[in-house]
């Protein structure tokens, strides 16, 4: 952990590693809520050095590179999160948003976006992508 997120885990009640990396997530998605991303990726980072298992750490953390544009970032974490809850809907449509953002073929996205229906029968997965077009200089 660095100084930083130590020092914000410190302030979980009970201590435990979990309460601690729960306090990091919670701070994150402060962060990420203000679009303070840089301080929201350190959060989740010292949330997933405590508790490594967690899911939704790492696709809090995809989410926070693909806002930065380090979609291959974005793409690894989606795919750890996805390999520990296989069942995670917002996984598999992270991990398809940075598939697209990567460019890749559309046989790859096809089998992400049909994990992600199988994950949730009736939803359309597009509804929830965050794709958009690169901007330039807006």
């Amino acid at each position: 952990l660095t100084p930083k997120t130590a020092s914000m885990a410190e302030q979980a009640p009970g201590g435990t590693s979990n309460s601690q990396a729960e306090v990091l997530k919670a701070v994150g998605n402060e962060h990420f809520k203000k679009k303070e991303l840089a301080q929201a990726l350190a959060a989740y980072d010292g949330a997933i050095e405590l508790e490594p298992s967690n899911h939704v750490f790492y696709s809090n953390r995809s989410a926070t590179h693909a806002l930065l544009g380090d979609h291959e970032a974005s793409r690894r974490d989606a795919v750890t999160c996805v390999e520990l809850s296989p069942s995670f809907l917002k996984g598999h449509l992270r991990l398809a948003t940075a598939q697209i953002q990567l460019g890749a073929a559309n046989s790859t996205l096809a089998l992400t976006l049909t994990l992600a229906l199988a994950c949730s029968p009736g939803t359309d997965p597009a509804r929830y992508l965050q794709y958009t077009p690169d901007k330039t200089n807006e």
